[in-house]
């Protein structure tokens, strides 16, 4: 079935819908959103070293992806760094994958497959996640689906010399930022060596010494960049390998998080397409076959390298994220086949009928998508595992660890003022997803939560804080050791949870002992408390109208 000539005006239409709706929701409270998990291994990174050359030669304990981190070393040389400095260039890439993959895809498949296709890029939850997280996998996807395109185009047109460039550049520059993605972009030249090597003797060489032209400066770059780093620094990659492996519940869980579905039912009707799709798309040409080769070698090499935390759902479907959109890809194309087959045994389903069922898989993945919870406001926790970390309902342990934070009913209280109307410092800060109970918090408040840092105050410095004065500024936390500070940035209320016991993957900790004594730092800063339980001590930061403020929600005085 083929659209109308009228057609096209719709598609372009519902494909500038699709994108709209797919910016909104990655640019959707995009400032306000805390620095947390992964995303502090740069800034560690910046505060341990002192300049370029260390940041070039070592990956790190906690790998930090290193252009990502002499970025973010030169902003904060310059103009010193933000949450949003440490973002916009996955937002970027996450805005132009929205346009460009697309628009691809109606050139070489047609219209109804590109725009399916738009709509579950647009409403992917792991794209929305990585389009705004300080990692570099947004940026690595697009790269290397460019290089694949650039390489296509430059082994088929006999003057396109630029594309390889094109396609060099992103070879290069994607293999710099995240090593991994280097199985998945020597592909192509597999395959297109293999053609090669099945032409006729003047055709082979020809080829092969295009391949020979583009492959050995961008293996040259490639050791330019990666060697120095692996040399000098070795033990910070073995390490991190032969520690854990993969298992049954590791693929089913990366299944779900790549077709965004909370739903065994949805994650099946995904399969089934996508089964569908398969003969449609790996006809389609070399790109293809070579995105499922390079898939299969990426596979392997985790498989054989047994990497940190690879058992874990989320660490595996981020590592095969190229595999994302050929998945949904591979699900637009099966629904388009499904709707076919059907309309060819029953001719008298009209285009409407038709079209609806096509918008099937695409309400199916966003009517229980976790986007839907993760995007209310305020929320400046999106990133916060408790969203991200594992989509199956009740298989996300972060959910389970933060049960055990104790709930002061001080966040209740705070509910009787209008939403998203207050700032509330939380102290002590934690980076780490499963001590930080900031997403409770701000759904049982309605209001929002930043970090209040406690360096400079009780503390000289803690692990997931910065020094006042230093190149790092990020917007989104204060620190309590500044009343300036904390009324500038329009703090009403300051909130310090008390230790509490908590255990993780059989572990007991008692989390936050060794800053039990910040209190009193707090209350010589600050005054007396305007509320106390067992969970939390509150403080009033802007005087007597603070303190009626506390009053009037019914938080008693200590």
């Amino acid at each position: 079935m083929n659209m109308p000539a009228h057609g096209s005006g719709l598609t372009l239409g519902l494909l500038a819908l699709a994108i709209v709706c797919g910016a909104v929701l990655r640019l959707d409270q995009f400032s306000t959103q805390l620095l947390i998990d992964d995303e502090w291994h740069a800034v560690h990174k910046l505060l341990a070293v002192g300049g370029a050359k260390e940041i070039f030669l070592s990956f790190g304990y906690a790998d930090h992806s290193v252009p990502l981190t002499l970025l973010y070393w030169l902003e904060s040389s310059w103009f010193g760094l933000s949450e949003v400095g440490m973002r916009w260039p996955m937002m970027a890439c996450g805005l132009l994958t929205l346009v460009l993959f697309p628009a691809h895809v109606m050139r070489v498949l047609g219209r109804r497959e590109a725009v399916v296709f738009a709509w579950l890029l647009a409403l992917s939850p792991m794209l929305v996640n990585y389009s705004r997280t300080a990692r570099p996998y947004a940026m690595t996807l697009l790269l290397s689906y460019l290089a694949y395109w650039a390489f296509h185009e430059y082994v088929r047109r006999p003057k396109g010399a630029i594309y390889g460039v094109i396609s060099g550049s992103c070879m290069v520059l994607a293999s710099w930022l995240h090593p991994i993605i280097l199985f998945f972009l020597v592909a192509p030249f597999m395959l297109e060596g293999i053609e090669a090597l099945r032409a006729e003797p003047l055709e082979r060489w020809l080829r092969i010494r295009r391949l020979l032209v583009l492959g050995v400066p961008v293996a040259g770059g490639i050791l330019a960049l990666l060697l120095p780093t692996l040399l000098s620094d070795p033990a910070a990659v073995a390490r991190k390998m032969g520690t854990h492996g993969m298992e049954l519940d590791t693929l089913i869980g990366a299944w779900h998080l790549w077709t965004g579905a909370s739903s065994p039912a949805v994650a099946m009707l995904f399969l089934l397409l996508a089964t569908l799709g398969w003969k449609r798309l790996w006809y389609v040409g070399q790109p293809v076959r070579a995105a499922v080769v390079g898939l299969v070698l990426t596979l392997g090499a985790i498989i054989l390298a047994r990497p940190d935390w690879v058992q874990l759902p989320i660490v595996l479907a981020r590592y095969l994220l190229p595999f994302l959109p050929l998945l949904l890809l591979l699900v637009a194309v099966g629904s388009v086949a499904l709707v076919d087959g059907m309309r060819r045994r029953l001719p008298r389903v009209g285009d409407g009928l038709a079209g609806a069922m096509l918008v099937i898989p695409v309400l199916a993945q966003a009517a229980q998508s976790p986007l839907v919870q993760a995007l209310r406001y305020p929320n400046n926790e999106t990133l916060h595992s408790y969203f991200q970390f594992d989509y199956r309902f009740g298989m996300n342990v972060f959910a389970q660890w933060m049960e055990a934070i104790p709930m002061s009913p001080i966040w209740a209280s705070l509910s009787a003022s209008p939403r998203g109307a207050l700032r509330i410092a939380v102290a002590p800060w934690q980076f780490e997803s499963y001590h930080w109970d900031g997403p409770r918090w701000e759904r049982t408040s309605g209001q929002h939560v930043v970090p209040g840092l406690l360096s400079g105050l009780c503390v000289d410095s803690r692990l997931g804080e910065y020094p006042r004065g230093s190149r790092i500024a990020l917007k989104n936390m204060v620190f309590l050791s500044d009343p300036e500070a904390v009324r500038a940035k329009g703090v009403g209320l300051i909130v310090f949870q008390k230790p509490f016991e908590q255990t993780i993957a059989g572990i007991r900790d008692i989390v936050g002992r060794d800053l039990a004594h910040c209190q009193i730092a707090l209350e010589k800063r600050y005054g007396a408390p305007v509320y106390e339980d067992a969970a939390v001590v509150a403080y009033a930061p802007s005087g007597s109208a603070s303190q009626w403020f506390g009053r009037s929600i019914g938080l008693g005085a200590r």
